[in-house]
C-alpha cells in the first residue's frame, strides 16, 4: 500500500498498517524534519491514539512539528520505507490495483511508477488527482486566513494571550509551548478575505516587529483554513483521510484528533476485506461533517467572542504589553481538550 503524506494521518496509518502485517511505502513531499509551526489541542482520542503509537506528549497541548517528528521517528524505527522530497503527481486506476506516479527533484526528475493494492491520500487535500469527480473537495464556509510562526523564547509568555483590533478585526494571539521553551503566534485575519500570501506575510512581519517577537524558528507560514469536504472518502483503490477528506478550522481544535481517528479507521478498513472497505469506507466523512458544522458556529460567534479580548491598535502603537492573558482562549482550550470528537 502506498501512502502519500507523512503528517499525523499518513504516518499513523503507516504504523498501524505495518503493525497489522501490511507492506507500506510512504511518500512525503517535504523534508525529513517537520517544521510546521502550529499549536495543537489534544482531544482525549488524540492523546489515547498517540500514546498507543508511542508518541509522548506533555499535557493537553503540543505542536504539530513535535507530533510529526515523533511519528516519523517511529516509522523509521519500524523499518517502514519512507521517501522525502518526493511528490505524487498522479494515479491510474486499474481493475485490481492502482499505479501511483511519483516525481522528485522539484519537478525536474523523471516520473516513476509504483504499483499498489491501495493508495491512501493523506496530503491534506493538495493532490489534484483525487480531487476530481465524486472525490472532489467542496468548499464549506468562508475563507479564513491565518499566519503562524514559532519562537524560541523561554518564559516569554506564561499563559495564552492576545489582542484584538476592533477596527481591522484582526486577532494576534500567542500560545506558550508545553515544554516552556517558547511560544507560537497566530495572526487571525477576518473570515471572508481571500488568501493573499505576500500581503498576509508582510502584515504579520509588520506586527511582529512592533511586538518585538524576535526571530522565528522558521519562516512564518500563511494558510487558508477554509473548510472543504469531499463527497466520498473512498473510491476504487483510493482512500482519502485527514484534511484530504475534510479539514476543520483551527477554532475547533480537532484537526489532529480527526486525522488520527481517520488513521485508525483506515488501518481497520485496509486490513479487512474489500466488501468492508466499499461498505464502510465513507464513514470517514461523518466526523468531518460534524466538525464543519461546529466550525461554522464558531466562526459566526467570532465577532462577539473577540470583543472580550484586550483591545489593540494594530496600525498604531501596538506593543508586546498589549498581548494580555485571555480567559476566553483559556476556557476554550480547556473545553476543547476535554471533549471527544464525534
Amino acid at each position: 500500500m502506498v501512502i502519500a503524506g507523512a503528517g499525523p494521518a499518513g504516518a499513523a496509518t503507516a504504523i498501524g498498517l505495518e503493525r497489522a502485517g501490511a507492506l507500506v511505502q510512504v511518500i512525503e513531499q517535504r523534508g525529513v524534519e517537520a517544521t510546521r509551526a502550529r499549536s495543537l489541542f489534544l482531544r482525549p482520542q488524540a492523546r489515547e491514539i498517540l500514546s498507543d503509537l508511542g508518541v509522548h506528549t506533555q499535557g493537553t497541548d503540543t505542536t504539530i512539528a513535535s507530533v510529526e517528528n515523533q511519528l516519523r521517528g517511529i516509522v523509521k524505527e519500524r523499518g517502514i520505507p519512507i521517501e522525502y522530497r518526493q511528490r505524487v503527481v498522479g494515479i491510474t486506476e486499474h481493475d485490481d490495483h492502482v499505479s501511483v506516479h511519483v516525481q522528485g527533484g522539484g519537478g525536474s526528475a523523471a516520473v516513476r511508477t509504483l504499483e499498489a493494492s491501495m493508495f491512501v491520500d493523506a496530503t491534506g487535500g493538495r493532490l489534484a488527482a483525487t480531487n476530481v469527480g465524486a472525490m472532489e473537495r467542496i468548499p464549506r464556509g468562508p475563507s479564513h486566513v491565518y499566519v503562524t510562526a514559532q519562537y524560541h523564547d523561554p518564559g516569554a509568555f506564561q499563559r495564552i494571550s492576545g489582542a484584538f483590533d476592533r477596527q481591522t478585526r484582526e486577532l494576534m494571539c500567542v500560545f506558550p509551548t508545553a515544554d516552556g521553551t517558547g511560544f507560537i503566534t497566530y495572526l487571525d485575519l477576518p473570515p471572508g478575505l481571500p488568501l493573499d500570501e505576500p500581503a498576509a506575510l508582510a502584515r504579520y512581519d509588520a506586527l511582529a516587529g512592533k511586538l518585538n517577537l524576535g526571530t522565528p524558528m522558521s519562516p512564518p507560514q500563511a494558510f487558508d483554513a477554509q473548510q472543504h469536504l469531499a463527497r466520498v472518502a473512498t473510491q476504487g483503490h483510493v482512500l482519502k483521510i485527514g484534511d484530504s477528506v475534510g479539514n476543520a478550522d483551527p477554532y475547533i481544535g480537532a484537526g489532529v484528533a480527526a486525522a488520527l481517528l481517520d488513521a485508525t479507521t483506515a488501518t481497520r478498513l485496509l486490513t479487512a476485506d474489500s466488501a468492508t472497505l466499499a461498505r464502510e469506507g465513507n464513514d470517514v466523512i461523518r466526523a468531518h461533517r460534524h466538525l464543519a458544522m461546529q466550525a461554522g458556529a464558531m466562526l459566526a460567534a467570532r465577532p462577539v467572542a473577540m470583543r472580550t479580548m484586550h483591545p489593540g491598535d494594530f496600525d498604531g502603537a501596538l506593543q508586546r504589553a498589549d498581548l494580555q492573558p485571555s480567559w476566553v482562549l483559556e476556557l476554550a482550550s480547556q473545553l476543547l481538550t476535554s471533549q471527544r470528537v464525534g
